[in-house]
């Protein structure tokens, strides 16, 4: 069985230019590195029944760190940067392919920005390491999985 790796620079990242019932994605190609921080918080649920220590899952967590390169006249720089300014929201899909490739999959949601510094270094691009942490709209976050 051949098993297919995929490289980081196959995943994408868009931007939802258009409503949430209708979207279109336009791939914002200033974003570097990823990371999809997803995980589940938990409690504890020990009881003298057991000697080991039990847990029982809670909400799941799923902040974004985009590297995002200074390119102030970007549409999509512009979004995030007014976004974090204003405390408003940006519809985004993080995925782990093509939007148009099916089998791709990832998660779309309505984002704050909550983090966005400006890395200038000496000997280096300008970027923006920024946090993305879902927001409480009237669209529910929703695992997303290219079928077509």
């Amino acid at each position: 069985m051949t098993v297919t790796r995929k490289s980081g620079r196959q995943a994408k990242t868009y931007r939802n230019i258009a409503s949430w019932a209708s979207p279109s994605w336009s791939e914002m190609k200033i974003v570097k590195d990823v990371l999809r921080d997803s995980k589940w918080g938990d409690d504890d649920a020990s009881t003298r029944e057991s000697v080991f220590e039990l847990s029982i899952l809670t909400l799941l967590s799923c902040p974004i760190n985009l590297q995002v390169a200074h390119v102030p006249a970007n549409a999509h720089y512009i979004a995030l940067r007014e976004a974090f300014e204003n405390g408003t929201t940006v519809e985004m899909l993080v995925l782990d392919g093509d939007v148009t490739t099916a089998g791709s999959r990832g998660i779309r949601a309505d984002w704050h920005v909550v983090e966005f510094p400006e890395a200038q270094p000496l000997k280096g691009e300008m970027i923006h390491e920024v946090v993305l942490k879902m927001a409480q709209t009237g669209n529910a976050p929703t695992w997303y999985a290219v079928t077509t």
